[in-house]
């Protein structure tokens, strides 16, 4: 059997549907979207925000957030088990946003 000269062509992608791009640096319009800073807030307060972490959470972080290692190199040399990995970096992910939130500022009300 041949295929259809219809289903032929649709897999044919079409020139008209490519997109060319000029600057691939840009990826979202806005300038704080478009930010190369490296460092966000107060890098000292991350890192007691870190060192009060438990142990197990504290370690994970540093291998795999700071470290950069992979899952498998992390859980060579902590021992733990891949699935503990995560579990102990979500949650010390979440207890980090917790510690280093900073306060919403109460809006200001104008009375007429």
């Amino acid at each position: 059997m041949t295929p259809s000269a219809s289903a032929t062509e649709s897999a044919i992608p079409s020139a008209g549907r490519e997109v060319s791009f000029d600057n691939l640096d840009v990826t979202f319009a806005g300038e704080s979207a478009n930010t190369t800073t490296e460092v966000y807030g107060d890098p000292e307060a991350l890192k007691q925000a870190i060192e009060s972490l438990p142990p197990g959470q504290r370690s994970a972080v540093e291998m795999l957030k700071l470290r950069e290692m992979s899952l498998k190199e992390a859980a060579t040399t902590s021992g733990m088990s891949i699935g503990a990995l995560k579990i102990a970096t979500h949650r010390a992910m979440t207890a980090l946003r917790k510690m280093t939130l900073v306060p919403p500022q109460p809006l200001l009300t104008m009375s007429l």
